[in-house]
C-alpha cells in the first residue's frame, strides 16, 4: 500500500471485517444490478427518440443524418455497427449495447466507491445504491447515449481518485479516454471532464501533486477534446439550428428536484406512498450529508477542504449541473436529467459518505436498506408494462387493418425521417415494408397526403400527443374523415381516415 493511500486511509478495512463475507455481499449485489439492466429490455416499446437512433442507424448518409439531432456521432456509430453485425430483430437485441454500458459503468463504480470509503461495508452500500438506481437502469433500457455517457463519465470519476491515490499516470491516461469517448458521447461529457480537472487543480494547490502531474492530466484533457474540433466546427452549427418539439422547460421546480430526479425517475407512474417514502429518505440523506460536509470544512484538524473527498465530489456533482443550468438560459432549456447522468456517481458516494459520519452505523444502514428496498420496488413497478411511447401497440393495430393499398402517415412535428423510424421498424417486424411513410408537420401537408389516396382505400396515421403536436391532431380529427381510431397507449394513437 502505498504512502498516498495511507495518508487519505484508502483500502484499509475496518477492524472486524470479514473480507470472505464482504466479497460474497459485493458480488451480490453486482450480480443483481447487472441482472437489473439486462432483464426487461424488451417490456417498453420503442419511442420516438430511440428511432431517432433507429434514423441513423438505417440511413444511406449517417453523419448527413446527424445535422438534425443534438448528440455526437458516438454511440450513434456504435449502434450502427452493432445492428449491422448482429441484425437484432427485437427491442432486446436494439438496447443491448447501452445495457452493457451501463453494466460496464456498474463494475467501475465498485472500484470507485473502494477508492473513496475505508469501510467496505459502506463500499457495498453505495454500490447496492447505483445498482438498484431507476433512474440509472430506465436508461440502460434504451437505444440512446445516456448509458454510454454513464460508463464515460465514470471513467473521469475513476481518473480523479487515482490521481489522489498518487496514480499520475493511470489517471492521465484514463481522463484522456474519459474526455475523448465521452465528448464523442454527449456534448454535456465536457462538463464532467471539466470537473475533473478543477479537482485536480484543487489538490495541486494544497501540495499533494507535482506542477507535471497536473500538466500532463490537463493536457490530457484537452487533447481528448481537441479531437472533436472539427466535428464541432462541421456539425454543430447544424445541429443548433435544427427543427425541433418543445425540449425542456427550465424552472425553480426542476431544480429543486434535480438530486431526486438523478436517482429515481417516473414517478408518475407509481403509488405516492412509495414516491413520498423515497423522496423523504434521499432528502434526510441529502440533508445529513450537507451537514456532514459543512462539519467537515470546519474540522481544523481533518484533511484541507481543497483535497479531500466530500470537496472533490461535491465538485463532480456540481459541475455538470452549473454548466448545464448556463447552457440552458444561453442556448435553450435543455436541464433534464438525463443529460446530468454522471452526477449520479458523486451524488451517492456523497450521501453514503456523509450518512455514515453522522448517524449511528445500524440506524444509517437500515436508511440504506430502506432506499435499497424502494428502488427495487420501483423497479419492479415500472417494469411490469410497457410504459413508453406506445408504437409497438398502434403498430400492431395498424397491422390488423391495413390493405395493400393503403397509405401511411405520422405526425410528431419532428425533422423528416425522424418520425417515421419507429413505425418503419415495428412494421418491417410484422411484414409491411411499405417505404413510403409521410410525415405531417402541418394541416397542409394533411390536405395533400388525403389527395393521393387511391380510389377505395384508406390512410393509417400514427401520431404522438405531445402539446406541440396537440393541435394540428385535433383539427386532423375535427376533418369529418376519421373511420377508426385506436386508444391513445403512452401518448401514440392509431386513426384511420378515409378518402373524401
Amino acid at each position: 500500500m502505498t504512502s498516498s493511500s495511507l495518508k487519505h486511509g484508502e483500502g484499509q478495512d475496518r477492524v472486524g471485517t470479514s473480507l470472505p463475507r464482504f466479497d460474497v455481499c459485493l458480488s451480490v449485489i453486482l450480480v443483481v444490478g447487472i441482472v437489473l439492466r439486462l432483464a426487461w429490455l424488451g417490456t417498453h416499446s420503442l419511442w420516438l427518440d430511440e428511432g431517432f437512433t433507429l434514423f441513423i442507424c438505417h440511413s444511406a448518409d449517417p453523419l448527413e443524418a446527424m445535422r438534425n439531432v443534438s448528440n455526437p456521432p458516438l454511440s450513434h456509430f456504435v449502434f450502427r455497427y452493432w445492428m449491422a453485425l448482429v441484425a437484432p430483430t427485437s427491442e432486446v437485441g436494439l438496447r443491448l449495447p447501452a445495457a452493457i454500458a451501463s453494466c460496464l459503468a456498474l463494475l467501475l463504480f465498485a472500484q470507485v466507491a473502494r477508492l473513496t470509503m475505508r469501510d467496505r461495508w459502506w463500499q457495498c452500500a453505495a454500490v447496492a445504491l447505483y445498482a438498484t438506481s431507476p433512474f440509472l437502469i430506465w436508461y440502460a433500457h434504451e437505444m440512446r447515449m445516456y448509458s454510454m455517457f454513464e460508463l464515460s463519465s465514470m471513467l473521469a470519476l475513476y481518473s480523479v481518485f487515482l490521481y489522489r491515490d498518487g496514480k499520475a499516470m493511470a489517471s492521465t491516461l484514463l481522463i484522456f479516454f474519459a474526455t475523448l469517448l465521452g465528448f464523442g458521447i454527449h456534448y454535456f461529457s465536457i462538463l464532467t471532464s471539466a470537473g475533473a480537472a478543477l479537482c485536480v487543480l484543487l489538490y495541486h494547490r494544497r501540495g499533494h501533486a507535482t506542477l507535471r502531474q497536473l500538466a500532463w492530466y490537463l493536457i490530457a484533457v484537452v487533447a481528448g477534446f481537441a479531437v472533436w474540433i472539427y466535428w464541432l466546427v462541421a456539425y454543430l452549427p447544424s445541429q443548433l439550428v435544427a427543427p425541433w418539439g418543445g425540449v425542456a422547460h427550465l424552472s425553480l421546480q426542476s431544480l429543486l428536484e434535480t438530486p431526486f430526479r438523478l436517482l429515481m425517475i417516473q414517478l408518475r407512474f407509481q403509488p405516492e406512498l412509495l414516491v413520498l417514502a423515497t423522496v423523504g429518505l434521499i432528502a434526510l440523506a441529502l440533508l445529513l450529508t450537507l451537514y456532514a460536509s459543512f462539519r467537515t470544512r470546519r474540522d481544523p484538524g481533518g484533511p484541507t477542504f481543497g483535497a479531500s473527498k466530500d470537496a472533490m465530489l461535491w465538485v463532480l456533482l456540481l459541475a455538470p449541473i452549473v454548466g448545464a443550468l448556463v447552457a440552458s438560459l444561453i442556448i435553450q432549456p435543455r436541464f433534464m436529467p438525463r443529460y446530468l447522468i454522471a452526477c449520479t456517481a458523486p451524488l451517492i458516494l456523497l450521501l453514503v459518505g456523509g450518512v455514515q459520519r453522522v448517524l449511528p452505523r445500524s440506524m444509517a444502514g437500515a436508511l440504506f436498506g430502506l432506499v435499497v428496498g424502494l428502488f427495487c420496488a420501483s423497479n419492479i413497478l415500472l417494469h411490469r408494462h410497457n410504459l413508453k411511447d406506445g408504437y409497438r401497440e398502434a403498430c400492431s393495430q395498424l397491422m390488423e387493418a391495413y390493405e395493400p393499398g393503403d397509405l401511411l402517415g405520422v405526425c410528431t412535428m419532428m425533422p423528416e425521417g425522424f418520425s417515421q423510424a419507429p413505425v418503419q421498424w415495428y412494421l418491417s417486424r410484422q411484414g409491411i415494408s411499405e417505404p413510403g411513410i409521410h410525415d405531417i408537420h402541418d394541416f397542409k401537408d394533411f390536405e395533400v397526403l388525403m389527395s393521393r389516396v387511391p380510389q377505395g382505400r384508406r390512410v393509417h396515421l400514427v401520431v404522438r400527443w405531445m402539446s406541440y403536436s396537440s393541435p394540428l391532431i385535433r383539427n386532423i380529427l375535427a376533418s369529418g374523415i376519421v373511420e377508426e381510431q385506436g386508444a391513445i397507449q403512452e401518448n401514440v394513437q392509431w386513426i384511420v381516415l378515409s378518402a373524401r
